[in-house]
């Protein structure tokens, strides 16, 4: 828990209920009193004071983001940040919410179109930061079925994010990427092709279902 980097999981991408879990599981008192106190120890130490409250409380106003306060997703992705460095939390119609401890800032200028970010300096080069990128709207009448829909978004997270590090990384398809290199972003245009592959998963007949 001593680093930005330095996480048991470099990415994961729950949920809003299995978010509850990991937050349940994480908290909890049945953990050893020696992790615990380290936990506590590393949330503590990102000494997240009234500025960080208020930016968040500034990037959550607009219409479209409140739930993200009133349901705690924030709050409850940085009690579990001793353990994973970045959440992908999938919201369904909600859209998708990037939350993040890193070591340099996140390309935001590259966000899709829509989207909202908080990024707060926590010391140097130490950053958290909150994305939230909306889903698309999909008619009613075009929704075939949501069941898979979610995994279909988190296999288009995976395949972004070994596609941008091999692109960073001028390599083509071979060769095993490191932690370091799936854990940085060098674009965030990707999102958007992600979550269109949701999209196209609910109107699919093939989908699962």
């Amino acid at each position: 828990c001593e680093s930005a980097d330095a996480r048991p999981l470099t990415h994961i991408a729950p949920n809003l209920l299995e978010l509850d879990l990991l937050y349940a599981s994480f908290t909890s008192d049945m953990l050893a009193s020696e992790v615990q106190s380290r936990s506590w120890q590393y949330v503590n130490s990102l000494n997240l004071d009234s500025g960080f409250r208020a930016k968040l409380d500034k990037f959550t106003l607009p219409t479209g983001r409140t739930w993200i306060k009133e349901q705690g997703v924030v709050q409850k992705a940085i009690s579990c940040l001793p353990f994973v460095q970045t959440f992908w939390v999938k919201c369904g119609a909600s859209g998708l919410v990037y939350i993040s401890r890193t070591s340099t800032p996140p390309p935001v200028a590259s966000a899709p179109p829509g989207s909202g970010a908080m990024v707060h300096q926590l010391g140097e080069q130490a950053y958290l930061s909150v994305i939230h990128f909306p889903a698309g709207v999909v008619d009613p009448k075009d929704i075939v079925s949501t069941t898979g829909a979610g995994d279909t978004l988190s296999g288009g997270i995976v395949a972004g994010l070994l596609s941008h590090s091999r692109i960073r990384e001028g390599g083509g398809g071979g060769g095993r990427l490191s932690v370091s290199e799936m854990s940085e972003l060098s674009s965030l245009d990707w999102i958007r092709v992600a979550m269109e592959g949701a999209e196209r998963s609910i109107k699919s007949q093939r989908a699962v279902g």
